[in-house]
């Protein structure tokens, strides 16, 4: 039997695997066509909808350990309508000003209005343990228009959130917040602590840390976080292990706490 040719994208953020594969030919013996960045783990990507540009950022080498914080853009992710081979036109810009250190297990969250990409924390080296960071970096004009994809490195007001890898963050756009989830420290300190930051996205004043104390029963502590879901003025969090497992809801979250 034979079948019709087809492409498959696959962008699992700080919990996936990033391919591009083009799969062709007869069911019995198809052939594979591999195109776009390295294979990696816990990078982490965020998509433009006006552009249909889908960003990546970071993650670690599945066979080699080596960690990056290179930038890669991928067009026509959802609109391109072609047969394979089918190229999704990678590309990624250069010189980009105080580059994040090589890492992988970080957050990405995006601001579609002012295209900013805003990545915090995550873990460096292939010790065991991975050292941990906590920083903050903002890419402007991450998708490549309205200006040089530059880094800046954001330092922010507040105690913040403790060093972490495989949390999760989400943005609301509304009210230019990150809210953070989770995580370890590179050991055997595992999180289920919620952390805001204001000013997320490094426009309208000096972004600020600080930490929410919810009431009522926590998740419990959550490691390699892969998605939420948006709910009216709350937070759902699920968990690689059982992805469609509601794992807890913070009902008490700042306003519109929505991934855009």
């Amino acid at each position: 039997m034979r079948v019709k040719p087809f492409s498959l994208t696959m962008a699992l953020g700080t919990a996936g695997l990033l391919c591009v594969w083009a799969p062709r030919g007869f069911a019995q013996s198809p052939d594979w066509y591999k195109f776009g960045p390295a294979a990696r783990y816990q990078g982490t990507t965020v998509y433009d909808a006006n552009s249909d540009i889908m960003v990546l950022f970071g993650g670690q080498h599945t066979d080699t350990t080596s960690n990056y914080n290179d930038v890669w853009w991928a067009h026509n992710v959802v609109n391109a309508a072609c047969l394979p081979p089918c190229d999704l036109q990678w590309n990624g810009p250069t010189n980009m000003g105080t580059i994040p250190s090589a890492r992988f297990g970080h957050s990405a969250i995006y601001d579609p209005v002012n295209l900013r990409m805003v990545v915090f924390a995550g873990a460096t080296g292939v010790e065991t343990p991975s050292p941990c960071l906590n920083d903050l970096y903002v890419l402007e004009n991450a998708i490549g228009s309205g200006g040089t994809p530059i880094w800046i490195k954001l330092s922010p007001t507040g105690s913040p959130p403790p060093i972490r890898y495989s949390h999760n963050s989400v943005y609301d756009a509304a009210d230019n917040l990150m809210i953070v989830f989770g995580g370890s420290n590179c050991g055997s300190t595992y999180y289920n602590d919620v952390w805001v930051l204001t000013n997320a996205n490094g426009l309208g004043g000096t972004p600020a840390w600080s930490q929410l104390s919810p009431s009522g029963p926590a998740p419990s502590v959550k490691l390699k976080l892969s998605s939420v879901a948006r709910v009216p003025d709350g937070v759902i969090l699920k968990t690689v292990p059982q992805p469609w497992e509601v794992k807890g809801q913070l009902d008490d979250a700042p306003p519109n706490s929505v991934v855009p």
